[in-house]
């Protein structure tokens, strides 16, 4: 713990400079965190008025925070924003309570229930990428971002409550105003009011995960991440109150609501400029399974499609930063942090350090190989985050990436449409500025 009257700050803009970053932020985050970090190094101070934050970027600094005095820094109050929608879920809650529901809701994604859970991914992609043959008719494009989120969310309502979404569905667009809306106020430098569409769009959502609660308890059944959370019990053998489990199945939609969209938006952009990366892993592909739709356990078999899958998320990771904030003060890298300080980790920066990452802008997928990785430091590449709050679905969502990615090479060749460079929109995730647009046309034809 550093001492009164030697506390010594890290380097990094203040004053005008600070506001001048504030404005920066708002504009392009990732331009100004790798300028921060080329002009101010490993560690940068932000601070004015009565703010402080922190750039974190080196692994052992992230580790330290994330893994080995977790207990000291806990969820950002950005996160609050969040809050009429998710209540104090997983992303919301810190402290004891948030230990034992971190506990409850884990038993629902535990590895026993991942064949099952693949097998509503398979057969629910089936259903949605096979309507892509519309567009192979009508030679139209189609925004796989979009398309791919759609065919996501019907994913989502099977998994948490047995639910068949579709498109319009009241559900999901109240799902996308709220979203909207909480990531407009917590970008925003002035306090927004909340509208009253996004107070009936949360009474929608409470609405109807209430009822999908009630008829629970009264009886109806089936095997689906509600029911398995409506059985977990705490070490008094006390189960989840309504508001827990609503809680907690609101959380799991918002945080699980793009990201394989995005992440397979951008495996097709770096295909288009990598095409003999596809090309090989096709041919994985249709060495280990053929034409038939690819199942939970054949992903061991396919070594090179899970080496895409994080080369992907590396160049591209969906939750491109995490933040944080200090209970007490504290020091890192030799600089001391002031208790209520915000940490801020940009995973795009880290993931494309050249100290960590030969040649770091490179598709690569085979710098994931064994041998390629051994030596690597374990928060050099941290997609899901990592210690006690790593992305507890992050099996799953690994999984879902890689099925559909494995279904759609089996099913369509496709053309990039959209004009490359893609630019990012870092808000919530990093997605795809417009989207990716292609043309597929069936493999075969």
């Amino acid at each position: 713990m550093p001492k009164p009257g030697h506390q010594n700050k890290a380097p990094g803009p203040s004053g005008l400079l600070f506001a001048k970053s504030i404005l920066d932020f708002y504009r392009n985050p990732i331009h100004l965190f790798s300028n921060l970090y080329n002009k101010y190094g490993g560690i940068v101070r932000m601070e004015g008025m009565s703010y402080c934050a922190h750039l974190l970027t080196q692994p052992e600094h992230i580790k330290y925070v994330l893994q080995d005095n977790a207990k000291n820094y806990r969820l950002s109050g950005i996160f609050d924003e969040t809050a009429p929608v998710v209540g104090k879920g997983l992303t919301t809650n810190n402290g004891s309570s948030w230990l034992k529901q971190r506990r409850m809701v884990q038993t629902a994604f535990n590895h026993k229930h991942i064949h099952t859970y693949s097998e509503t991914i398979i057969s629910t992609s089936e259903d949605g990428l096979r309507q892509w043959e519309k567009f192979t008719t009508s030679n139209e494009p189609l925004n796989i971002d979009s398309e791919v989120c759609s065919i996501n969310l019907r994913i989502l309502g099977r998994l948490l409550f047995t639910v068949e979404f579709v498109d319009g569905d009241p559900f999901l667009d109240a799902l996308a105003v709220v979203r909207k809306v909480t990531i407009e106020n917590a970008r925003s430098i002035i306090q927004l009011p909340i509208n009253r569409r996004f107070g009936e769009a949360v009474k929608l959502l409470d609405d109807f995960t209430y009822g999908r609660i009630a008829q629970r308890r009264n009886g109806e059944s089936h095997i689906d991440i509600l029911s398995m959370l409506m059985e977990a019990t705490d070490e008094s053998g006390n189960g989840m109150t309504d508001i827990e489990l609503h809680d907690e199945i609101m959380t799991l939609f918002f945080a699980a609501y793009e990201d394989v969209a995005n992440a397979l938006s951008w495996t097709w952009y770096l295909f288009a400029q990598n095409p003999e990366i596809e090309t090989k892993l096709r041919a994985e592909i249709r060495e280990v399974i053929g034409d038939r739709p690819p199942t939970a356990s054949d992903l061991r078999n396919m070594p090179y499609l899970s080496m895409t899958a994080n080369e992907v998320l590396r160049l591209y990771p969906t939750t491109w930063s995490l933040l944080r904030e200090a209970i007490d003060e504290d020091e890192i890298g030799g600089f001391h942090i002031p208790a209520g300080s915000t940490l801020m980790f940009d995973l795009y920066l880290t993931h494309r350090l050249p100290e960590y990452w030969e040649t770091p802008e490179q598709f690569d997928p085979e710098r994931f190989s064994p041998e390629r990785s051994a030596g690597r430091p374990r928060f050099a590449y941290f997609p899901f985050g990592g210690g006690p709050r790593q992305c507890i679905g992050n099996e799953l969502a690994l999984i879902e990436f890689k099925l559909i990615l494995a279904r759609m090479i089996q099913l369509y060749q496709v053309t990039l449409v959209s004009k490359p460079p893609i630019q990012m929109n870092a808000l919530s995730s990093l997605q795809p500025r417009g989207g990716v647009w292609v043309h597929v046309t069936p493999v075969g034809r």
